[in-house]
Protein backbone atom coordinates (compact mmCIF):
# COMPACT_ATOMS: atom_id res chain seq x y z
CA UNK A 1 0.00 0.00 0.00
CA UNK A 2 1.49 3.18 -0.90
CA UNK A 3 0.43 6.75 0.72
CA UNK A 4 -0.26 8.53 -2.18
CA UNK A 5 -0.92 8.06 -6.15
CA UNK A 6 3.15 8.40 -7.77
CA UNK A 7 3.35 6.49 -10.79
CA UNK A 8 7.03 6.41 -10.33
CA UNK A 9 6.75 4.69 -6.97
CA UNK A 10 3.79 2.83 -7.74
CA UNK A 11 6.14 1.00 -10.65
CA UNK A 12 9.21 1.06 -8.24
CA UNK A 13 7.36 -1.34 -5.84
CA UNK A 14 5.94 -3.54 -8.47
CA UNK A 15 9.78 -3.92 -9.32
CA UNK A 16 10.94 -4.62 -6.21
CA UNK A 17 8.04 -6.40 -4.32
CA UNK A 18 7.11 -8.59 -7.22
CA UNK A 19 3.22 -8.27 -6.34
CA UNK A 20 0.68 -10.81 -8.49
CA UNK A 21 -2.64 -9.06 -8.47
CA UNK A 22 -2.46 -4.90 -8.57
CA UNK A 23 -6.04 -3.76 -7.14
CA UNK A 24 -6.17 0.03 -7.93
CA UNK A 25 -9.47 2.75 -9.10
CA UNK A 26 -8.85 2.53 -12.93
CA UNK A 27 -7.46 6.47 -12.74
CA UNK A 28 -4.13 4.93 -11.42
CA UNK A 29 -3.95 2.73 -13.80
CA UNK A 30 -4.55 4.71 -16.52
CA UNK A 31 -1.65 7.04 -15.24
CA UNK A 32 0.96 4.51 -15.25
CA UNK A 33 -0.19 3.50 -18.44
CA UNK A 34 -0.03 7.01 -19.59
CA UNK A 35 3.56 7.74 -18.10
CA UNK A 36 4.94 4.66 -18.53
CA UNK A 37 6.97 5.40 -22.01
CA UNK A 38 8.25 8.66 -20.23
CA UNK A 39 9.20 6.67 -16.44
CA UNK A 40 11.00 3.57 -18.55
CA UNK A 41 13.42 5.85 -20.56
CA UNK A 42 16.28 5.45 -17.63
CA UNK A 43 15.29 2.45 -16.03
CA UNK A 44 12.90 -0.68 -17.90
CA UNK A 45 10.60 -1.62 -14.70
CA UNK A 46 9.85 -4.96 -14.68
CA UNK A 47 6.06 -5.90 -14.52
CA UNK A 48 5.98 -9.54 -15.03
CA UNK A 49 4.78 -10.51 -11.90
CA UNK A 50 1.31 -9.09 -12.64
CA UNK A 51 -0.67 -12.03 -13.34
CA UNK A 52 -3.63 -9.80 -13.41
CA UNK A 53 -5.16 -6.35 -12.55
CA UNK A 54 -8.76 -5.50 -10.77
CA UNK A 55 -9.39 -2.03 -11.07
CA UNK A 56 -12.69 -0.27 -8.89
CA UNK A 57 -15.33 1.65 -10.18
CA UNK A 58 -13.79 4.95 -8.32
CA UNK A 59 -13.34 7.72 -10.57
CA UNK A 60 -15.68 6.61 -13.49
CA UNK A 61 -16.56 4.37 -16.42
CA UNK A 62 -14.05 2.20 -18.00
CA UNK A 63 -13.70 1.02 -21.61
CA UNK A 64 -12.05 -1.85 -23.56
CA UNK A 65 -9.45 0.50 -24.73
CA UNK A 66 -8.06 0.46 -20.95
CA UNK A 67 -8.13 -3.46 -20.91
CA UNK A 68 -6.10 -3.43 -23.95
CA UNK A 69 -3.75 -0.82 -23.32
CA UNK A 70 -3.16 -2.36 -19.81
CA UNK A 71 -2.48 -6.06 -21.93
CA UNK A 72 -0.16 -4.53 -24.20
CA UNK A 73 2.41 -2.73 -21.73
CA UNK A 74 2.06 -5.89 -19.03
CA UNK A 75 0.75 -8.95 -21.02
CA UNK A 76 -1.93 -9.93 -18.39
CA UNK A 77 -5.81 -9.03 -18.43
CA UNK A 78 -7.15 -6.09 -16.39
CA UNK A 79 -10.75 -6.88 -14.75
CA UNK A 80 -13.21 -4.70 -13.22
CA UNK A 81 -12.74 -5.20 -9.46
CA UNK A 82 -16.19 -4.62 -9.02
CA UNK A 83 -19.35 -1.42 -8.24
CA UNK A 84 -19.23 -0.23 -5.06
CA UNK A 85 -18.91 2.96 -2.91
CA UNK A 86 -18.31 4.59 0.32
CA UNK A 87 -21.32 3.73 1.67
CA UNK A 88 -20.84 -0.15 0.94
CA UNK A 89 -18.55 -2.31 3.30
CA UNK A 90 -18.63 -5.34 0.40
CA UNK A 91 -19.00 -4.36 -3.56
CA UNK A 92 -22.58 -4.81 -4.64
CA UNK A 93 -21.07 -6.24 -7.94
CA UNK A 94 -17.99 -8.38 -8.09
CA UNK A 95 -15.99 -7.80 -11.45
CA UNK A 96 -14.56 -11.76 -10.51
CA UNK A 97 -17.90 -12.98 -10.82
CA UNK A 98 -18.03 -11.93 -14.93
CA UNK A 99 -17.08 -14.71 -17.22
CA UNK A 100 -16.01 -12.46 -20.12
CA UNK A 101 -14.51 -8.52 -20.41
CA UNK A 102 -17.33 -5.83 -20.95
CA UNK A 103 -17.58 -2.18 -21.76
CA UNK A 104 -19.31 -0.72 -18.86
CA UNK A 105 -19.96 -4.25 -16.86
CA UNK A 106 -18.90 -4.13 -13.22
CA UNK A 107 -19.83 -7.59 -11.84
CA UNK A 108 -22.66 -9.24 -10.25
CA UNK A 109 -23.90 -9.44 -6.84
CA UNK A 110 -22.24 -11.72 -4.18
CA UNK A 111 -23.86 -14.32 -2.07
CA UNK A 112 -26.51 -12.10 -0.13
CA UNK A 113 -26.47 -8.79 -1.94
CA UNK A 114 -29.21 -7.51 -3.66
CA UNK A 115 -29.46 -4.57 -6.47
CA UNK A 116 -32.23 -3.78 -8.65
CA UNK A 117 -33.13 -1.17 -10.56
CA UNK A 118 -35.39 2.29 -9.88
CA UNK A 119 -36.91 5.06 -12.06
CA UNK A 120 -35.54 7.77 -10.12
CA UNK A 121 -38.79 9.48 -9.83
CA UNK A 122 -41.68 6.86 -9.49
CA UNK A 123 -39.29 4.46 -7.28
CA UNK A 124 -40.77 1.51 -10.01
CA UNK A 125 -38.68 -1.04 -10.20
CA UNK A 126 -37.17 -1.59 -13.79
CA UNK A 127 -36.97 -4.60 -15.87
CA UNK A 128 -33.54 -5.26 -17.17
CA UNK A 129 -31.79 -3.32 -19.57
CA UNK A 130 -33.67 -0.50 -18.54
CA UNK A 131 -31.45 2.51 -17.25
CA UNK A 132 -32.47 3.90 -13.43
CA UNK A 133 -30.58 4.54 -10.40
CA UNK A 134 -28.97 1.75 -9.06
CA UNK A 135 -30.11 0.99 -5.41
CA UNK A 136 -28.56 -1.96 -3.41
CA UNK A 137 -29.27 -3.84 0.30
CA UNK A 138 -26.46 -5.95 1.46
CA UNK A 139 -24.50 -5.90 4.46
CA UNK A 140 -22.81 -4.41 6.16
CA UNK A 141 -23.67 -1.33 4.74
CA UNK A 142 -23.56 2.33 6.79
CA UNK A 143 -25.84 3.23 9.46
CA UNK A 144 -26.21 7.03 7.95
CA UNK A 145 -24.59 10.12 6.84
CA UNK A 146 -22.88 12.20 9.95
CA UNK A 147 -24.89 14.97 11.00
CA UNK A 148 -27.03 15.09 8.00
CA UNK A 149 -30.34 12.40 9.11
CA UNK A 150 -32.17 14.30 5.81
CA UNK A 151 -29.77 12.70 3.58
CA UNK A 152 -29.83 9.69 5.32
CA UNK A 153 -33.39 9.38 5.33
CA UNK A 154 -33.90 9.71 1.22
CA UNK A 155 -30.93 7.36 0.67
CA UNK A 156 -31.84 4.66 3.40
CA UNK A 157 -35.46 3.50 2.70
CA UNK A 158 -36.26 0.27 4.28
CA UNK A 159 -32.75 -1.20 4.25
CA UNK A 160 -32.06 -0.17 0.44
CA UNK A 161 -29.37 2.22 -0.48
CA UNK A 162 -30.49 4.65 -3.20
CA UNK A 163 -27.10 4.83 -5.00
CA UNK A 164 -27.91 8.38 -7.08
CA UNK A 165 -25.84 6.57 -9.80
CA UNK A 166 -27.07 5.43 -13.01
CA UNK A 167 -27.20 1.71 -14.13
CA UNK A 168 -28.82 -1.26 -15.55
CA UNK A 169 -29.16 -5.14 -15.03
CA UNK A 170 -28.41 -7.21 -18.06
CA UNK A 171 -28.14 -10.79 -19.24
CA UNK A 172 -27.00 -12.77 -16.13
CA UNK A 173 -27.46 -10.51 -13.63
CA UNK A 174 -24.41 -8.31 -14.64
CA UNK A 175 -24.87 -4.64 -13.32
CA UNK A 176 -23.99 -1.90 -15.76
CA UNK A 177 -22.77 1.61 -14.57
CA UNK A 178 -22.85 4.49 -16.47
CA UNK A 179 -21.74 7.43 -13.94
CA UNK A 180 -23.60 10.04 -11.63
CA UNK A 181 -27.21 10.92 -11.98
CA UNK A 182 -26.26 14.19 -10.52
CA UNK A 183 -23.52 14.89 -13.37
CA UNK A 184 -26.00 14.01 -16.24
CA UNK A 185 -27.89 16.59 -18.04
CA UNK A 186 -30.62 16.94 -20.81
CA UNK A 187 -30.12 17.33 -24.24
CA UNK A 188 -33.52 17.22 -26.92
CA UNK A 189 -35.64 15.47 -24.40
CA UNK A 190 -33.06 12.73 -23.31
CA UNK A 191 -30.33 12.18 -20.59
CA UNK A 192 -26.80 12.24 -21.51
CA UNK A 193 -24.48 10.42 -18.74
CA UNK A 194 -21.22 12.60 -18.86
CA UNK A 195 -18.94 9.62 -18.12
CA UNK A 196 -20.88 7.09 -20.56
CA UNK A 197 -19.56 9.94 -23.24
CA UNK A 198 -15.85 9.98 -22.11
CA UNK A 199 -15.66 6.08 -21.94
CA UNK A 200 -16.84 5.81 -25.54
CA UNK A 201 -14.49 8.83 -26.21
CA UNK A 202 -11.10 7.05 -24.35
CA UNK A 203 -11.46 4.53 -27.22
CA UNK A 204 -10.08 6.74 -29.66
CA UNK A 205 -6.67 6.07 -29.78
CA UNK A 206 -5.29 10.06 -29.68
CA UNK A 207 -7.35 10.30 -26.02
CA UNK A 208 -5.46 10.30 -22.98
CA UNK A 209 -7.62 11.97 -20.80
CA UNK A 210 -11.30 13.27 -21.65
CA UNK A 211 -14.11 15.16 -19.24
CA UNK A 212 -17.77 16.15 -20.57
CA UNK A 213 -19.66 18.88 -19.19
CA UNK A 214 -23.21 20.79 -20.65
CA UNK A 215 -22.86 24.03 -22.05
CA UNK A 216 -26.27 25.82 -23.60
CA UNK A 217 -27.34 24.87 -26.77
CA UNK A 218 -26.90 27.79 -29.72
CA UNK A 219 -30.00 26.98 -31.22
CA UNK A 220 -31.74 26.60 -28.67
CA UNK A 221 -30.98 28.62 -25.14
CA UNK A 222 -33.07 26.69 -22.92
CA UNK A 223 -31.68 23.23 -23.95
CA UNK A 224 -27.74 21.64 -23.62
CA UNK A 225 -25.35 20.05 -25.11
CA UNK A 226 -22.19 18.57 -24.85
CA UNK A 227 -18.62 19.64 -24.55
CA UNK A 228 -15.74 17.72 -24.38
CA UNK A 229 -12.33 18.54 -22.61
CA UNK A 230 -9.44 15.92 -23.90
CA UNK A 231 -5.84 15.97 -22.96
CA UNK A 232 -4.02 13.82 -25.88
CA UNK A 233 -1.68 11.46 -26.13
CA UNK A 234 1.83 12.99 -26.32
CA UNK A 235 3.10 13.40 -30.16
CA UNK A 236 -0.66 13.14 -31.44
CA UNK A 237 -1.38 16.06 -34.11
CA UNK A 238 -5.48 15.08 -34.25
CA UNK A 239 -7.33 18.20 -34.47
CA UNK A 240 -10.90 19.07 -32.72
CA UNK A 241 -12.52 18.81 -35.86
CA UNK A 242 -11.30 15.00 -36.67
CA UNK A 243 -12.35 14.41 -33.33
CA UNK A 244 -15.66 15.54 -33.67
CA UNK A 245 -16.01 13.70 -36.90
CA UNK A 246 -15.13 10.70 -34.72
CA UNK A 247 -17.53 11.30 -32.36
CA UNK A 248 -20.39 10.85 -34.92
CA UNK A 249 -19.50 7.88 -36.17
CA UNK A 250 -19.22 6.03 -32.80
CA UNK A 251 -21.92 7.86 -30.55
CA UNK A 252 -25.50 8.64 -30.92
CA UNK A 253 -26.56 12.34 -32.42
CA UNK A 254 -27.65 13.59 -28.91
CA UNK A 255 -24.67 12.57 -27.20
CA UNK A 256 -22.04 13.78 -29.95
CA UNK A 257 -19.52 16.81 -28.37
CA UNK A 258 -21.07 19.85 -30.02
CA UNK A 259 -17.67 21.48 -28.98
CA UNK A 260 -13.91 19.54 -27.98
CA UNK A 261 -11.38 21.59 -26.48
CA UNK A 262 -7.86 20.13 -25.97
CA UNK A 263 -5.88 21.26 -23.37
CA UNK A 264 -2.62 20.46 -21.95
CA UNK A 265 -4.01 19.50 -18.46
CA UNK A 266 -7.47 18.83 -16.66
CA UNK A 267 -7.94 20.10 -12.71
CA UNK A 268 -8.18 16.84 -10.47
CA UNK A 269 -8.57 16.48 -6.92
CA UNK A 270 -5.83 15.16 -4.55
CA UNK A 271 -7.41 11.64 -5.57
CA UNK A 272 -6.79 12.37 -8.84
CA UNK A 273 -10.18 12.59 -10.48
CA UNK A 274 -11.04 14.70 -13.05
CA UNK A 275 -12.85 18.11 -11.33
CA UNK A 276 -16.00 18.79 -14.11
CA UNK A 277 -17.23 21.46 -11.53
CA UNK A 278 -13.92 23.19 -12.49
CA UNK A 279 -14.39 22.94 -16.03
CA UNK A 280 -18.35 23.30 -15.65
CA UNK A 281 -16.84 27.72 -13.66
CA UNK A 282 -14.60 27.93 -16.20
CA UNK A 283 -17.04 27.92 -19.14
CA UNK A 284 -19.63 29.66 -17.28
CA UNK A 285 -17.00 32.19 -16.80
CA UNK A 286 -15.97 32.63 -19.92
CA UNK A 287 -20.05 32.80 -21.36
CA UNK A 288 -20.34 35.65 -19.10
CA UNK A 289 -17.51 37.68 -19.60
Amino acid sequence: MLARMDPLQILKAVDRYKPAMMIAPLLIFHVIMEFYPELSKTKTYDLSSLTVGLCSSHGGPWNKEHGKKWFDLTGTYLYSWGYSGTEYFNYPAAGPFLNRLEELAYGKPGPGIRVRIEDFKTREVLPDGERGEIVAKCAPLFDGYWNNPQKTEETLVDGWFRSGDVGSIGRHDTLYFYGKATEAFAVSGYTVSPDEVATIGLNHPDIAEMAVIPIPNPDRPEDNVPKAFVVLHAQSSVTEEELIAWFKDNIAQYKCPREIEIRASLPKSAKGEILKRELIKEEAAKRSA
